[in-house]
């Protein structure tokens, strides 16, 4: 495989696992919904492929309709139960029945996931082996605080994850909209919190959380 005309290389024994649920009480079956004629999670598809090849990517569901999809298309297919609460319980189940070092959840809603990020968390999730590496970026569009699509994160100076909310952070519950500092906000926006450095965009600073990254992936090792 290869990413940006150059070779994928370290990808050997990484299996990249893409929930998928067609029972969605947002939007019911989004992952066949079509962009530009192709389903959704064959567009997801298409963009990991380009770093693992097609015996390393797995897409999870209990759905037989995005089954026979995904498996008209050639792309392996482990059925988990109809009683995975979150995409996180749906990739733990599949992982089980898997023989993988590393798995990498990439969420089935992504189509435009950078090809680069779905790397550089698998090379972080090498550098830092007993740790699980979660993506994350610097939120630039003051609508994304709001947003409940976009979840944000507070790390510390280490790039520990210490919590991660679809709310603005802080966040009053129980009130009609959103409630503050300024400070806070711009904050937010500029991915800068006290004496927090900004997150590394490339080289090997990576922690527990690579800063470079695209929402909605992140690499675990499984026991």
């Amino acid at each position: 495989m290869s990413v940006g005309g150059k070779e994928a290389k370290g990808v050997e024994d990484v299996v990249a696992i893409i929930p998928a649920r067609y029972g969605s009480s947002r939007f019911p079956g989004k992952p066949l919904a079509k962009i530009l004629g192709v389903p959704l999670i064959l567009r997801v598809f298409e963009r990991v492929v380009k770093v693992l090849p097609p015996a390393q990517i797995v897409v999870a569901t209990d759905d037989e309709r995005i089954q026979n999809v995904c498996e008209q298309a050639g792309i392996r297919v482990v059925m988990t139960s109809s009683t995975c609460l979150t995409g996180t319980d749906r990739l733990w189940e599949a992982a089980s029945k898997l023989e993988a070092e590393v798995i990498v959840n990439v969420q089935g809603d992504e189509p435009l996931v950078k090809v680069e990020d779905i790397l550089a968390v698998i090379q972080a999730k090498h550098a830092y082996p007993s740790h699980v590496v979660n993506a994350m970026c610097v939120i630039t569009d003051r609508r994304d605080i709001e947003s409940p699509n976009v979840p944000k994160v507070v790390v510390n100076n280490r790039d520990d994850l210490i919590y991660i909310s679809r709310a603005p952070i802080p966040y009053v519950k129980g009130q009609g909209k959103a409630v503050y500092r300024r400070q806070a906000r711009a904050e937010v926006e500029t991915g800068r919190s006290g004496g927090h450095r900004d997150p590394p965009l490339s080289g090997p600073g990576y922690s527990r959380a690579y800063g470079g990254g695209e929402r909605g992936i992140f690499g675990g090792r499984c026991p």
